[in-house]
């Protein structure tokens, strides 16, 4: 222990530590509190225009830096915007390049609860919360209890902040407590505390905020508070890092961009953090009135919380025009190679840190609905190669895939029931509704294979079937229209396609007629006299059933994003 820090703690008596750390930690507490509800609201608001901006991500680093500006904003976490990016990034949706724009917006969008600190309206605090909760507990309809929800969380982060306010201040007056934060003016010392507790903590938000509390009492200094925000944006990077650990390549490129730009950003500022505090004096309101601590105690929050977004804001404009030589930099760090065995069964987007973000963890399971249709889609093209030709133990391994399709249907489910279980509106209760019916029929046409396709299988391996090559191809071109019908089901529910949906709606017609024509053409190719061949014909015929039973499951899990009989009756 340092001598300053064994001073702090010898003189127990001179203080009233439990009422000091009562304070501090009550009113972090009430500060966290507030800090989820306005986010809560904040994102129950959004909805699907947070949705809407997310796909827009990237179109070009501009989008991609408002877009990351806006959802952090909503989200108040650049933390699950990044974790976002990396998902993004994993399902392919957004390349390293892209991402930088998103980083630095979010890393912008991160300074806007400091603003809001930094306004010091404790006085109104009380009143938020008597006018908050009653709107968000018996407010009509769902954007009064949001907005009531909405003003009960900046009361009781203001109220936490009042707390935190009356706990420390007894440390005005204790002179080692004093010269402890004065060593933070130091920026090293200040940038590792700030990286080190936001990386405890999981928010830089909490830790600018602490910052700007701490400012108000006279216990830090302006260069003190910035270095302390400086290191929250390395710190944020922790959670980045441990999102892309087991991801593919290029989401961990996307984490190593986020932790790039963190430290470089702080690099290029770490010998001007006196040049970052006059730009912050400059652009914030002056106290000329006030003298010496009250002066430092009116200024200080405001000067931070405008340093902190200055910060980003000039790293953001420095580093965007080199979004391509940073990606490179990524791809240097990480580069190309095999990587692991992909676990297919596993989720791969289905982050429960979206769960309290309904529109979010809608995404998330829509993306993961994609991979079990590419799952099921394949298992179907397996077993269609194999179930005329096959071996016993090719036939076999086809029917192990149908546990990989299970397993996956079995997490989706878990997940879209945790979501459910959340605050959400009624659209997405829909949603999650139409979701599970569009898993279940999925794993429904994974059963299909395993227990109608693959016994054909063994059937005709049992049986010693052949079959004419114009028979196989007709069997085969009907497989083709099948597959079609699935992929395009699929990609309906994953986009919120109805124009896709409409499409499969369209084709039940085609795949009646082609299956009736499969079945005249397949009794010509055999005699009725042989029973040989009229197994044979019996085999195919239930192969040709089975894939018809395949379609219609696609069929109704279209429906999930557009009911043609709806229409027809509309």
């Amino acid at each position: 222990m340092s001598p300053l820090l064994a001073q702090v703690a010898s003189e127990p008596a001179s203080l009233p530590w439990p009422q000091i750390l009562m304070g501090l930690l009550g009113g972090l507490a009430l500060f966290l509190m507030g800090l989820d509800r306005l986010s809560t609201s904040l994102r129950a608001l959004a909805g699907e225009g947070m949705k809407i901006m997310l796909k827009r991500m990237t179109t070009n680093r501009i989008t991609g830096m408002v877009t990351g500006f806006c959802v952090t904003a909503l989200l108040q976490s650049s933390t699950i915007t990044t974790v976002l990016l990396v998902g993004f990034a994993s399902a392919g949706v957004v390349s390293s390049v892209q991402s930088v724009g998103v980083i630095m917006g979010a890393k912008i969008g991160s300074t806007v609860t400091a603003q809001i600190i930094a306004f010091q309206a404790t006085d109104l605090a009380l009143a938020m919360v008597a006018v908050g909760y009653p709107l968000m507990l018996l407010g009509r309809g769902e954007w009064m209890r949001h907005g009531g929800g909405l003003v009960l969380g900046f009361g009781l982060l203001f109220l936490g902040m009042a707390v935190m306010s009356t706990g420390m201040e007894p440390l005005r007056e204790h002179e080692p407590a004093l010269r402890l934060m004065a060593g933070l003016e130091w920026p090293v010392y200040a940038i590792i505390a700030g990286a080190v507790f936001t990386a405890l903590i999981q928010s830089s938000a909490v830790t600018v905020g602490l910052a700007v509390t701490m400012a108000a009492e006279g216990l830090l200094t302006l260069p003190a508070g910035i270095g302390i925000a400086l290191g929250a944006n390395i710190g944020t990077c922790v959670t980045a890092l441990l999102a892309s650990i087991g991801r593919p390549r290029e989401a961990v490129r996307v984490a190593v961009i986020h932790v790039f730009a963190a430290i470089m950003g702080v690099l290029l500022w770490l010998g001007f953090i006196g040049v970052l505090a006059d730009l912050a004096r400059w652009v914030s309101p002056s106290a000329v009135h006030l003298e010496g601590l009250d002066r430092l105690r009116a200024e200080a929050p405001r000067q931070i919380a405008n340093a902190h977004t200055l910060f980003n804001v000039i790293n953001a404009l420095i580093m965007l025009p080199f979004a391509g030589l940073i990606a490179r930099i990524a791809y240097w760090i990480v580069p190309e190679g095999r990587g692991g065995v992909e676990d297919e069964a596993s989720p791969h987007h289905l982050d429960r840190r979206m769960l309290n973000t309904p529109a979010l963890a809608l995404d998330c399971v829509r993306r993961e609905i994609g991979r079990l249709g590419g799952l099921v889609r394949a298992m179907v093209g397996q077993a269609m190669r194999i179930v005329s030709t096959g071996t016993g133990a090719q036939v076999q391994q086809v029917r192990a895939q149908d546990e990989k399709v299970d397993k996956l249907h079995a997490a989706i489910e878990r997940y879209l029931n945790d979501a459910a279980t959340r605050p959400h509106g009624d659209r997405e209760g829909g949603a999650f509704q139409g979701l599970t019916t569009a898993a279940n029929y999925l794993e429904q046409i994974g059963d299909v294979v395993e227990t109608g396709i693959t016994t054909l299988g063994h059937r005709r391996l049992a049986n010693n079937l052949t079959f004419p090559e114009s028979a196989r191809r007709d069997v085969a071109r009907f497989h083709e229209l099948v597959d079609r019908t699935l992929a395009l089901a699929v990609e309906a529910v994953v986009n919120e396609d109805q124009g896709k949906a409409r499409e499969v709606a369209s084709l039940k017609p085609r795949i009646r007629r082609q299956a009736e024509e499969a079945l005249e053409k397949l009794q010509a190719h055999y005699r009725s006299d042989d029973a040989h061949a009229m197994e044979a014909l019996t085999f195919q015929t239930d192969l040709i059933e089975n894939l018809r039973t395949i379609a219609t499951h696609a069929r109704h899990m279209a429906r999930t994003v557009y009911d043609e009989r709806a229409e027809r009756n509309a």
